[in-house]
């Protein structure tokens, strides 16, 4: 099983591209990158089931631009 996460965000004028990271808590600690696109979406996909204690394990997203004056 897995799980997909659509994310959607605005364009940011000037902007080659953006890159896409995910964490496990809100401040971002250690972020994990996911993919850069020159869309303004993407689709992340969480592969296997989550064990039950992680049943209410929370991601967290970050878009930054590349390229972006």
């Amino acid at each position: 099983d897995s799980m997909h996460v659509t994310l959607r965000w605005s364009a940011v004028a000037g902007a080659d591209s953006y890159r896409v990271y995910r964490a496990d808590d809100a401040a971002m600690t250690l972020p994990e990158w996911i993919l850069t696109t020159a869309e303004t979406f993407a689709v992340d996909t969480l592969d296997g089931t989550p064990l039950p204690e992680d049943s209410s394990r929370k991601w967290f997203y970050q878009v930054t631009t590349v390229g972006s004056p």
